[in-house]
């Protein structure tokens, strides 16, 4: 068994209503950036993409762009 770190560990957190919240809307943020960045991305808004792909190092400037 894994010990916790608090009194009541991860499933006395889990139980919080207000970082229910937090964790749900966190993840919902996440999903909505990930599905703004595909369409920037797919639709080539403000040729985006052809900046990206035709870039030394195309990683970086996705990471940048998550990381607004």
């Amino acid at each position: 068994m894994l010990p916790s770190t608090a009194p009541g560990g991860l499933r006395g957190l889990w139980a919080s209503p207000f970082f229910r919240l937090l964790a749900i809307n966190w993840l919902i943020g996440a999903f909505v950036s990930v599905m703004v960045l595909g369409g920037l991305m797919v639709f080539d808004t403000a040729n985006l993409r052809s900046l990206i792909l035709n870039s030394d190092n195309p990683v970086l400037p996705v990471v940048v762009r998550c990381s607004d």
